[in-house]
């Protein structure tokens, strides 16, 4: 019996753009994920954007480092982002479909 497979897909969501990202186009395509098998999406935020355009990394000394409330409110952002992406909807469905969770 074959062994479930596990796959984490790690993506920098900095540079996330609309559309299906190339991280996500090799697991759908490159990966042969069969019924039972787990994908997990995972986006890094490298750096948070200030109310003043500024780019700043968590816990950063500088004078512009993120607040808290930026902290909250920016990876938040970005998970409603990730869960209302057509193409990322789309694909989860098809692999729910195929039983790949």
């Amino acid at each position: 019996m074959r062994e479930r497979q596990r796959v984490l897909v790690i993506e920098d969501a900095n540079r996330r753009k609309e559309g299906i990202s190339s991280a996500i186009r090799w697991a759908l395509y490159g990966l042969s994920l069969q019924p039972g098998d787990q994908l997990i999406l995972l986006g890094v935020l490298h750096h948070l954007n200030t109310p003043m355009g500024y780019k700043s990394r968590v816990g950063s000394s500088s004078i512009f480092g993120g607040t808290q409330r930026i902290i909250e409110i920016e990876p938040a952002t970005r998970k409603t982002e990730y869960e209302n992406n057509l193409d990322i909807i789309q694909i989860s469905n098809l692999y729910q479909t195929q039983g790949v969770y």
